[in-house]
């Protein structure tokens, strides 16, 4: 079982620390293709479970794969955004402000529909118990 944890990293290190899980994600392609030769040969074999096992397996181990490579491409995003230093402050903050009260009447308004329908049920459950 895996976990995100978010870390603070020196920029620095974060070429190495990359380098190292691309490494070691390497490696698992020889076993992973192995295990898919194998389910391969299982199936022309006739043996289908043997070979679903093996497929599921393989399965599991790419997924596995691709979420450190997805922490790698978040690293190398992180690394990128430091780099660049903090973002411009021009405008951003009359843009956020309206962005927010944008945000703000969509969600006032999905509310108010969501109490409307739920009035609505409430009357139709209290008809159907007096009828």
């Amino acid at each position: 079982m895996e976990a995100n944890v978010t870390i603070s990293v020196d920029v620095e290190t974060i070429p190495r620390l990359i380098g190292h899980l691309l490494s070691e994600q390497e490696l698992r392609f020889e076993p992973l293709t192995r295990k898919v030769s194998r389910a391969c040969h299982m199936a022309e074999e006739g043996n289908i479970f043997e070979a679903k096992e093996m497929v599921t397996e393989a399965r599991q181990t790419l997924l596995s794969i691709d979420a450190r490579l997805q922490q790698c491409e978040s690293l190398v995003k992180g690394m990128g955004d430091a780099l660049a230093g903090p973002p411009s402050q021009e405008g951003t903050e009359e843009n956020n402000n309206s962005q927010t009260i944008d945000n703000q009447a969509r969600n006032l308004k999905d509310f108010s529909a969501f109490l409307t329908k739920m009035t609505e049920q409430e009357e139709g459950d209290d008809e159907a118990q007096e009828g």
